[in-house]
């Protein structure tokens, strides 16, 4: 028999499991019967982390999250990429400039100590090959993990480029993530699972940057 999960087929055998791709999946526990080949997170047996009315994985070579921080009295959003072949992680955010006169900075890269507020990427300071307990699965793909960084990565490196100034109450760093999920084509993902602004108070973070830095 076939059916469909998302955009994707699968066939079910008389016992009731699903052939999903590559592996077999028991609807009745939850969970495949063999383990995820790309060995990604700490259960290797569940399908798009329990989430399967929000999320599909038809190969698992990618995920995007979006997580928050606490800084002062708010929270700062950040994207966090994971590639789930390697394990390796990046995150992509942005911050005030220290050097630039206020500006909005891109302080993207791999997740791991960096130099500072104008020392390089990971201006968060996550440590490398772990995923948060409190990030947001907005994205589950079939592309590389570093092909979703570069992406994003770019679009933040055009956004420094138009040299937006910030402010405490925005324009500012959520300014920036909600921009880069906008311009990225995420933002229908995050708005599925999050349905708009954090559920943490994120000042700035509906406020979208405009091209060329007219703000």
């Amino acid at each position: 028999r076939f059916g469909y999960a998302g955009g994707f087929g699968y066939q079910e055998d008389d016992g009731g499991f699903k052939l999903l791709g590559h592996r077999y999946y028991d609807p009745s526990t939850g969970r495949f019967l063999t383990r995820d080949p790309a060995k990604a997170g700490r259960n290797w047996y569940v399908y798009c982390d329990n989430s399967a009315i929000n999320a599909y994985d038809n190969e698992g070579l990618a995920k995007v999250y979006v997580g928050t921080r606490p800084v002062g009295p708010g929270w700062h959003v950040y994207i966090l990429v994971e590639d789930e072949l390697t394990g390796d992680t990046w995150t992509v955010e942005g911050g005030p400039s220290r050097r630039t006169g206020g500006i909005i900075r891109d302080f993207s890269g791999p997740t791991g100590p960096n130099g500072g507020p104008d020392g390089g990427g990971n201006y968060s300071s996550l440590q490398p090959r772990v995923i948060p307990p409190d990030v947001v699965l907005i994205k589950d793909d079939d592309r590389r993990g570093e092909w979703w960084y570069s992406k994003l990565n770019h679009i933040g490196g055009e956004i420094e480029a138009e040299e937006h100034n910030y402010w405490i109450t925005g324009p500012n760093s959520n300014s920036f993530a909600s921009t880069i999920l906008q311009r990225s084509g995420l933002s229908d993902e995050w708005n599925a699972v999050h349905s708009g602004a954090p559920r943490r108070w994120a000042p700035g973070f509906n406020i979208l940057l405009p091209r060329g830095g007219s703000d």
